[in-house]
């Protein structure tokens, strides 16, 4: 051992006994960075979604003719809480090395738990949004149609956000 380290360190190094590694039959490709993944697309829908939802609060508060504003600002409430909670959960995890993810419940972090229970109830209250505006549409103004649109819109962009993000995953 001694002389195979002097040799070493004398600038002599041994001959590789090591075979050449095989070539690959199939070139494999990295599925994560489709256009969908990209900094910009994540960053753009991340400022519509917490633009939308925070505009929708504000405004419903605003505005008193709102028929279904109270059940229309749970999602958008929901909404907006779920995209920055994710966020800063995901940059929290990057800025400490991940070293406190908090305790574990499932096999899952206990925040991150938290975070797809608060999907999953933001995705029943966007459906029920839908059931609530589908049976008073002959009664709102066309305002508040374009409103609930828009938040019902943000609502599907804020689902396959979402789901891209994993909180939906079992």
């Amino acid at each position: 051992m001694t002389d195979w380290v002097h040799e070493i360190a004398s600038g002599k190094p041994p001959i590789s006994s090591a075979d050449a590694p095989p070539r690959q039959a199939v070139t494999s490709a990295d599925p994560g960075h489709g256009w969908w993944t990209s900094a910009r697309t994540q960053l753009t829908v991340l400022a519509v979604l917490l633009l939308v939802f925070a505009g929708y609060l504000l405004w419903s508060f605003t505005d008193r003719r709102l028929r279904t504003s109270r059940l229309a600002r749970l999602p958008a409430c929901t909404g907006f809480v779920s995209v920055l909670a994710t966020v800063l959960y995901a940059v929290s995890i990057l800025a400490l090395d991940a070293q406190t993810v908090g305790p574990i419940v499932a096999s899952r972090p206990l925040a991150w738990l938290v975070l797809q229970l608060l999907a999953l109830l933001t995705a029943a209250l966007l459906v029920g949004t839908v059931i609530a505006t589908v049976r008073a549409r002959a009664g709102l103004l066309l305002r508040n149609r374009i409103a609930l649109g828009i938040l019902l819109l943000s609502g599907c962009l804020w689902v396959t956000w979402a789901t891209s993000w994993g909180l939906f995953s079992a």
